[in-house]
């Protein structure tokens, strides 16, 4: 399966104007707009991204992304969905221009207090204006719900396929073992994640293993919500000839502030300001690990 963007704003467009034109609650919608300050903008995709020559490292980076499904299934017990999305990123002055669009079908079954979910997706990363990267994706939840407490469990896996020679070092795969518990009580969500990963490419010096830590806290207001999040990484490499036999390993923590303003039932503005450091024990003059990235953006989100 491989959709293009045309074909996916097509796609999401029928499911815009379903939406919008339905009373039924099968089909959802949202469309959401940012433009911010990135000072490090090449940590502004994951570990895919090949940056050669960069205009300048601090730039203003503009957000665009749709998410429309369809729940085509619904029955007494379990339902399913197809859900479409597309993500696009682009820098003033850097040609980091990223789009990233992908196609799932989560099937969920319920038992008593248990939500088992299966989800197969198919995603794709575009580099300015080159496809780059296909993704083989899926992902199997077990979420228990106790009163107000959620426990979850997930795994998953995802292939990595290259499209052109410059990422044929990424290809592989990776598997992730995520496990979760939240807590709601008036107006209040508190959510603890642990995940474990683990990262195999062709080229062995890049694939790398590890597990995050990561704390939120969401607190609800008559016409507002108030986000907040911080996450300890720890990564882990094999020893490389080119780093003198040393093992690399990067230890990052982020921290992030989020606050939305309901203006409607389907406008929201929202303001989002987000932290990361890196410390790594990689300091060759050639070769530096340790950086930090500051990303602040106002953005609009539409919801049908």
């Amino acid at each position: 399966m491989n959709m293009g963007p045309a074909l996916y704003i097509t796609a999401l467009t029928l499911l815009l104007g379903l939406a919008v034109n339905s009373n039924a609650k099968d089909y959802y919608l949202e469309l959401d707009i940012n433009k911010g300050i990135n000072s490090n903008v090449f940590l502004s995709a994951d570990e895919d991204i090949v940056v050669s020559d960069t205009a300048s490292e601090q730039d203003i980076q503009t957000q665009f992304s749709v998410m429309g499904s369809y729940e085509f299934f619904d029955g007494e017990n379990s339902d399913a969905k197809i859900l479409l999305d597309y993500f696009s990123e682009s820098f003033a002055n850097n040609d980091l221009d990223s789009t990233v669009t992908s196609v799932s079908l989560p099937v969920t079954y319920y038992r008593d207090d248990y939500r088992i979910r299966a989800t197969p997706a198919v995603m794709t990363y575009n580099l300015s204006g080159e496809n780059v990267l296909k993704y083989t994706q899926g992902k199997l939840d077990v979420t228990r719900k106790l009163n107000d407490v959620r426990v979850g469990l997930q795994y998953g896996y995802s292939k990595k396929s290259p499209q052109t020679s410059s990422y044929d070092v990424y290809e592989g795969n990776s598997q992730n073992i995520k496990t979760y518990v939240s807590f709601s009580d008036y107006g209040s969500k508190v959510r603890l994640n642990l995940n474990l990963f683990d990262n195999n490419y062709a080229d062995e010096y890049i694939s790398n293993n590890g597990f995050y830590l990561q704390a939120s806290y969401k607190k609800s207001f008559n016409n507002t919500a108030i986000r907040v999040s911080s996450k300890y990484k720890n990564t882990q490499y094999i020893s490389d000839i080119l780093l003198d036999d040393i093992a690399r390993n990067d230890q990052q923590v982020s921290i992030s502030y989020m606050q939305d303003y309901y203006l409607s039932k389907i406008i929201e503005l929202y303001f989002s300001s987000e932290y990361i450091k890196n410390n790594s024990n990689i300091e060759f003059d050639d070769t530096n690990y340790n950086y930090q990235q500051w990303v602040n953006t106002l953005g609009m989100r539409f919801v049908f």
